[in-house]
Parts: C-alpha cells; sequence; structure tokens
C-alpha cells in the first residue's frame, strides 16, 4: 500500500523509552513523526524533556539531526475541569513547543454527564488559551482530543459553531467506535474540516472486559481502519495518523514493535 500519509505514534506505547530509542523505531518503519506523552516513564512531560534534552534548543538539534518530527506535546489537561497545575504544565510546555518547533499541545476534552454549559465551558477554555496566544506571543496551538464529550460529533458542530469554525481536533478514531456505536467513516464527513491529528488503534467489543472492550494488534480487531485509512488517502488529509498503542495503560499489552509490525501485515502502513 502506498505510504503516503503522515504516519507515527505515540510514546504511550514505549513508555520506558528514551528519545533517541524512539526515534530509531520511528526511522526504522519510515514513519513520519512521534507525538510525545511520556519519557522514560515520566508522565510530568516537562520535567521529562527538562532531564532528557537541558533546553529546547538541544532538543531542536535532536530533532533535526535525526530527521524524526515531534508532532505533539500531550499534556494532562482537561478542559471541562482545568486544574491548575495543569493550566501551567500547558503554558510550560507551549514554551517548548515553539523553540523546538512543535505544532500542538494535545489537551483533552473531559467527561460531563449533562447538557448545554459543557459546550460554553470549553469554548471559554479554548478563548483563554486564543488570549494567551495573543498576549505572550505564542505560536504553537492547543489541540483537542475527542476522548470523553466530544466523542459524539455532534457536540464537536456545536463547538465548532460557537467557536466560529475556529477548532483543532485530534480525533480518536476508536473512541468513536467504541463509544458512540458508528464507524469512524460516518463521522469523518463532520469531523474533516476541524481535524489536523488522527489517532489509529484496533478493538474488539467485549462483555467480559471491565470496561466491554480489549485491544488488539492492528488487524486483528473490529475498528474499520483499513477503510478509514483508504478514506484519508482519497481526502488527501495531511495531518499525523499516529498509532496509539496504549501500553503505559494497559501493561498486557504485547510490545509497540510488535504492534507496528502488525501493522504491517495488516497494510496499515
Amino acid at each position: 500500500m502506498v505510504n503516503n500519509l503522515q504516519f507515527c505514534f505515540s510514546s504511550m506505547g514505549c513508555p520506558e523509552a528514551s528519545w533517541l530509542e524512539m526515534a530509531e523505531l520511528a526511522q526504522a518503519y519510515g514513519f513520519y513523526g512521534i507525538e510525545l506523552r511520556s519519557l522514560r516513564g515520566k508522565l510530568d512531560l516537562l520535567t521529562a524533556l527538562d532531564e532528557a534534552f537541558g533546553s529546547p534548543e538541544v532538543m531542536r538539534d535532536s530533532v533535526e539531526q535525526l530527521g524524526v518530527a515531534v508532532v505533539g506535546l500531550n499534556s494532562g489537561l482537561s478542559l471541562l475541569s482545568q486544574r491548575d497545575e495543569d493550566l501551567q504544565a500547558v503554558q510550560g510546555l507551549a514554551t517548548w513547543a515553539d523553540r523546538v518547533g512543535v505544532p500542538y499541545i494535545r489537551v483533552f476534552d473531559g467527561g460531563h454527564d449533562g447538557e448545554g454549559e459543557a459546550i460554553e465551558v470549553l469554548g471559554e477554555a479554548l478563548d483563554w488559551w486564543d488570549r494567551l496566544k495573543r498576549d505572550r506571543q505564542v505560536q504553537c496551538d492547543l489541540i483537542v482530543e475527542t476522548h470523553g464529550y466530544l466523542t459524539d460529533s455532534e457536540k464537536v458542530m456545536q463547538l465548532a459553531e460557537l467557536r466560529g469554525g475556529s477548532l483543532n481536533l485530534l480525533w480518536d478514531s476508536c473512541h468513536t467506535w467504541r463509544m458512540t456505536g458508528r464507524s469512524p467513516l460516518q463521522d469523518w464527513p463532520f469531523l474533516q474540516p476541524y481535524v489536523r491529528h488522527i489517532h489509529i488503534k484496533d478493538a474488539v467489543m467485549d462483555t467480559s472486559a471491565k470496561k466491554g472492550f480489549r485491544y488488539t494488534l492492528p488487524g486483528l480487531g473490529e475498528v474499520p481502519v483499513l477503510e478509514l485509512l483508504k478514506a484519508l488517502r482519497r481526502d488527501e488529509f495531511q495531518g499525523p495518523v499516529s498509532l496509539e498503542w496504549e501500553k503505559l495503560w494497559h501493561a498486557e499489552l504485547p510490545s509497540l514493535t510488535e504492534a507496528m509490525r502488525s501493522g504491517v501485515v495488516a497494510g496499515w502502513w
């Protein structure tokens, strides 16, 4: 299959790995880049970056030398809860992102059981970021992962309308599949104008599992990933398409290397 998508992977798949080890794995599979959530076992990404590189300039030089892009710095901020420490971390990550040349800082939508006010809260949080960008001349942007409330594409459309179309989404296509029961292909036409980055992974619904599903190696599950990739190629999607192999949270999963091999066999890349 022609590799005309910008494939990458999340560091969640190899949480104990160093930057060099991750970069070498990306090179081995011809992947475009990496999204950083953890580094050498540390979830506090600001601390991990400082310990690994010492300065953004050293990191930038390493990224350029290795030829593997950092497509995002992934924070733990939830826009619907907005813990102070997470807000501070995002501002710190913005400094690294701008000086390294990373386009996005990932934030979560957050969970919400009710209706109505969540859209306004999300809008206000993004307005806060817009003001911060303007006042501090920040270049990178926030990208909101569809992890909870925004898994429903109708909610995404409401937020986009509130924002006048100004919305950057990291679309977790597997969450759409398992939380709504819809094929990602049904939601893609509606989400496409706002999606800058996509997570892919495979899973099966399993009522005996704790959360009603379990992850599988690429190509061994029920998520229509091949069909989605075909649609992305057809529509000339230009953003990162990232294997989010959640070994950080599911230690029982096979290694990221095995998952990437499985993706080759399945024809994902």
